[in-house]
């Protein structure tokens, strides 16, 4: 049950829901995981940071089970970035990835855990 966060300082009016539907498909693409378990939220509007410059950036942040070995998390990386350059404009250094690869045990819903 993949979660994702993605988080920009764009206003909202650059991260359309069209966007969040194409992230969303681009993710279950990537991840190889079914829609049905794929969580995305999507924050605009945020003030933000890096290397001293508020430029426009994000954060993808992932939280998924047995995302856990480089090969994947770089393909991941890679697809991503490339999808939001292409769709958002971002230039590469500004986009941010962060992943967590929990134990099954650890995630869950309609009221039960994964593992």
């Amino acid at each position: 049950m993949p979660i994702v966060c993605f988080r920009t300082n764009l206003p909202d009016e650059k991260v359309t829901k069209e966007f969040h539907r194409q992230l969303s498909a681009k993710l279950v693409e990537v991840l190889g995981k079914p829609k049905e378990l794929l969580s995305v939220t999507v924050e605009t509007n945020l003030r933000m940071i890096q290397a001293g410059s508020f430029d426009p950036r994000c954060e993808v942040h992932i939280i998924s089970i047995g995302l856990d070995a480089k090969p994947q998390t770089q393909a991941t990386i890679q697809a991503l970035t490339s999808f939001i350059v292409k769709h958002l404009g971002l230039p590469d250094e500004r986009v941010v990835m962060s992943f967590e690869a929990p134990q099954p045990f650890m995630v869950g819903n309609k009221g039960a855990v994964k593992g």
